[in-house]
């Protein structure tokens, strides 16, 4: 006669990740780097996941995008939005002088 009760298993704990090993936190705006398709598009860091080897990997989502991707942080650079002055400053580089007023 066969063993009436049901297999059981323990569930797997969740995996620790561990967040010194990360350089970028959950809801920070970032970059891919090296990119010709996606250049200029900004993702929100949205998990971290598992270190692959030596670099440790994220789940990033662009708004304009109805998906996720995951990227290795070797992939990734924090954007941060250009100051107030950005465009000033770029005016005077490009032609030597303050904006007229």
């Amino acid at each position: 006669m066969t063993n009436p009760t049901p297999n059981l298993r323990r569930p797997m704990p969740a995996r620790r990740i561990d967040t010194q090993t990360h350089a970028f936190r959950h809801g920070q705006s970032v970059r891919l780097k090296n990119t010709v398709v996606t250049s200029g598009h900004v993702y929100l860091i949205t998990a971290s996941l598992p270190t692959n080897g030596a670099s440790p990997q994220y789940r990033i989502r662009n708004s304009e995008e109805n998906f996720e991707r995951m990227a290795s942080e070797a992939d990734l650079e924090l954007f941060s939005p250009p100051s107030r002055d950005a465009g000033e400053a770029a005016i005077e580089k490009l032609f030597g002088g303050a904006p007229a007023a």
